[in-house]
């Protein structure tokens, strides 16, 4: 099963509430500030780039480069969902997995605590046991495809994070992910 099916029955889950999908986490907010090691890295790419625009090859090898030195201090969400009900208390992580080997090699899923309330591991049926779900920490919760693929449902609850959410979250999807469209409300003349 593809992460693209997967995301699409999150979305139908979440159809009335506020989805970003591929939601960047930390690098991008920091105003212009980045303060990162491989700085220097990603200079030498996006130089390399632009001097080797004559050759093609050589130009897609550096921008690759270049982006993946962007990639790789940028965390991104696959879903954060901030749903529209207070009693549920804050936003939601989803990060897709359709293979066992993507599951175990992902140790960045801690950066994503600071935007959320409850974190979910979504994976296709029958990809890891329950025991292996328990080994994961309490705040870590597994959301499974049903064998027919239509819908999900909770393997393993995750703890509630009551927690303050980085207000930089809330100001990176205001400015960079929604869309202002005009109201719908006229304006009341008593």
């Amino acid at each position: 099963m593809k992460s693209s099916a997967i995301i699409s029955l999150l979305k139908q889950r979440h159809k009335n509430d506020v989805c970003v999908e591929q939601c960047k986490i930390h690098v991008s907010w920091n105003s212009g500030k980045i303060d990162v090691p491989n700085d220097g890295w990603r200079k030498l790419c996006y130089n390399r780039w632009k001097k080797s625009q004559r050759t093609t090859k050589q130009s897609l090898y550096w921008y690759n480069a270049w982006v993946k030195s962007w990639k790789a201090e940028s965390p991104i969400i696959d879903l954060w969902v901030l749903p529209r009900k207070w009693k549920l208390g804050g936003p939601i992580c989803y990060e897709v997995k359709t293979s066992r080997s993507d599951l175990r090699k992902d140790h960045k899923f801690p950066d994503y605590w600071s935007t959320c309330n409850l974190f979910y591991f979504v994976i296709p049926n029958k990809l890891i046991t329950q025991a292996e779900m328990e080994s994961y920490p309490s705040n870590v919760g597994f959301l499974e495809t049903t064998k027919n693929h239509k819908s999900l449902r909770v393997k393993k609850k995750p703890i509630y994070m009551q927690q303050e959410i980085d207000s930089n979250i809330y100001r990176y999807i205001l400015m960079w992910r929604s869309k202002i469209v005009s109201t719908r409300f006229r304006e009341f003349n008593p």
